[in-house]
């Protein structure tokens, strides 16, 4: 049967890419973007039942460009641009009920080892936990992510930077919501998400950002729930100093304003809706100000207990770990579907299109490449067969690509893999 990725309790709902099954997650892959959402978190609200499911795999992997660059970049730099990795892998999946209250840990983690490019070995890591309890007609939650993940060398090399990165990205957050399972439902909401870079001509990148946000919901089972929210998110970046031409220069904060509504249908397992619209203002400096329309589609349908398809869209404006930019407005489109084939095999397949704009108000150094626009293509197919009650055989492909203003980020990259999992 498919089953959700549970994030949280709180007021409101959210839906989220789901897979066959917890054995179905693909990982010791590279990592692609999930599906961000704008301002205020819509945070789940259900109950949970106890789980305990714990994963150990081993992933093998052939890449034709590992590095994800510009082929002639990373001869450069004394890459390959093929190579064969491995990658020892867990994929963690736990929640616990208790009273009133439940807690939940989800997440993968990977570390690859590469066969001729060592220097781009590392981990990955996609972790998400926290703890929600109801009191009288109310519920709180506390609710955080990790994330790390490898920078793109085509990205590094072209900002002045070595091979070598790794980008971390923590954020918790505090939802109190009060009101009935009908009517009127008001929360308020509370983030600090915190970015930083290994590499130390990245410092220019790390930012930190507090959200505060609230809004109020109403629900009736028969229509759905339909909700105002609002945020103003306050965005610094740590390390700027003021500077002209280093890269250390640039914009050192900026305020984003968003008010939205939304809009969630939930029909058992058969059929998940949402839409959101927010008009949303960044405000930065004259010529590099943002006002416009964002927001989130979400359509997810599972005709039987043996297929699920979703269909993600999103347009958010957010800072980067990845670039020298002030911040960036993010496009993106998700498709997936995960099928239940027989007793012993599924398959799950993705694609997502990624358009982003780079945008960017500081002089920087005349020997960086400077990125303004790309567009990014990124598909995934993968077979799982169940040997006996633990053991999972894995086999795929996939393909990336990226095309850019500047030739200096465009790659292409195939990808064949397999692996054996077991699950306890």
């Amino acid at each position: 049967m498919i089953k959700p990725i549970k994030w949280g309790c709180a007021a409101l709902l959210i839906a989220l890419p789901v897979a066959a099954s917890a054995q179905a997650v693909s990982v010791g892959q590279p990592a692609t973007s999930r599906t961000p959402q704008q301002g205020v978190r819509l945070v789940q609200r259900q109950k949970f039942v106890r789980e305990i499911e714990v994963t150990l795999g081993l992933t093998t992997t052939y890449d034709s460009n590992v590095a994800r660059a510009n082929i002639n970049v990373a001869q450069q730099n004394g890459l390959d641009p093929s190579d064969v990795y491995v990658a020892p892998n867990a994929l963690i999946n736990v929640s616990l009920p208790f009273g009133r209250s439940q807690a939940y840990l989800t997440g993968t983690a990977s570390y690859l080892i590469h066969a001729r490019n060592s220097r781009l070995d590392g981990e990955q890591l996609a972790l998400s936990g926290g703890v929600s309890t109801e009191f009288a007609r109310c519920s709180a939650s506390l609710d955080g992510e990790l994330s790390r993940v490898r920078t793109n060398v085509g990205n590094l090399v072209a900002q002045l930077a070595s091979v070598q990165n790794f980008e971390t990205t923590t954020s918790v957050g505090v939802t109190i919501g009060c009101g009935g399972v009908v009517g009127l439902q008001p929360f308020g909401q509370f983030d600090y998400s915190r970015g930083t870079n290994t590499n130390a001509l990245r410092r220019g990148s790390d930012f930190e950002t507090f959200t505060y946000g609230g809004g109020i919901s109403y629900r009736q089972p028969s229509i759905g729930e339909l909700g105002i929210v609002g945020s103003v998110e306050d965005t610094r970046y740590t390390a700027r100093d003021g500077s002209t031409g280093t890269l250390l220069s640039g914009l050192q904060s900026f305020p984003t304003r968003s008010v939205g509504v939304y809009y969630v249908r939930d029909v058992t397992r058969f059929f998940y809706g949402k839409a959101r619209v927010n008009y949303t203002d960044v405000a930065t400096v004259q010529g590099a100000s943002f006002t416009g329309v964002t927001g989130e589609l979400v359509v997810r349908v599972s005709p039987t207990e043996k297929a699920s398809f979703e269909v993600t869209a999103a347009r958010v404006t957010q800072p980067s770990l990845s670039y020298l930019v002030d911040y960036t407005v993010d496009n993106t489109i998700t498709a997936s579907a995960a099928l239940q084939l027989g007793p012993t095999l599924s398959f799950n397949a993705r694609y997502q299109y990624g358009d982003t704009r780079y945008v960017n108000s500081r002089a920087l150094p005349a020997a960086v490449a400077l990125l303004t626009n790309d567009q990014r293509h990124d598909l995934n197919g993968e077979f799982f067969y169940k040997l006996g009650r633990r053991l999972v055989l894995t086999a795929g492909a996939g393909y990336s690509s990226r095309r850019a203003n500047s030739a200096v980020f465009e790659y292409d990259a195939a990808r064949v893999f397999f692996g054996l999992r077991g699950v306890f």
